[in-house]
């Protein structure tokens, strides 16, 4: 059976780049740094859900800097051009990816954790949909 993209995202984030101790810790900075993102998006005159993704990308790739080691980041490239193996190795940007697949992560992570509070649900309920647009583009 296939993984889902959480699932693949969970897998990048926490197995392959260990972000897990780093997003428990952080957790209340990151959400509001995405809630931020959401905000802004939501004021923008041009597309909200590709601005979500210019504000929130640069949130993801910033916690792997961070939070994981160099070993692990060189690890996780590896293991995405594995995964990619049909695609064009020159059309790969790892670290696009895995920032790509962070944000995937972090925003799932924080839909769970928010998704029961009354003044949290509606921003997290918009950014996990702004997440599931972007994975058709």
């Amino acid at each position: 059976m296939a993984l889902s993209i959480e699932e693949i995202a969970r897998e990048a984030a926490v197995t392959k780049l260990g972000l897990d101790k780093a997003v428990r810790e952080y957790f209340d900075t990151l959400d509001a740094r995405l809630e931020e993102a959401d905000e802004r998006a939501q004021n923008t005159p041009v597309n909200s859900d590709m601005m979500f993704a210019a504000l929130s990308l640069p949130i993801a790739n910033g916690l792997i800097h961070f939070a994981s080691t160099r070993e692990k980041l060189i690890s996780a490239e590896v293991w995405i051009r594995e995964q990619l193996e049909d695609t064009r190795q020159e059309d790969v940007d790892p670290l696009a990816t895995l920032s790509a697949l962070t944000l995937i992560y972090l925003v799932h992570e924080g839909y769970v954790r928010n998704r029961a509070d009354p003044k949290k649900a509606e921003t997290w309920n918009r950014m996990i949909g702004r997440v599931k647009n972007l994975q058709k583009i």
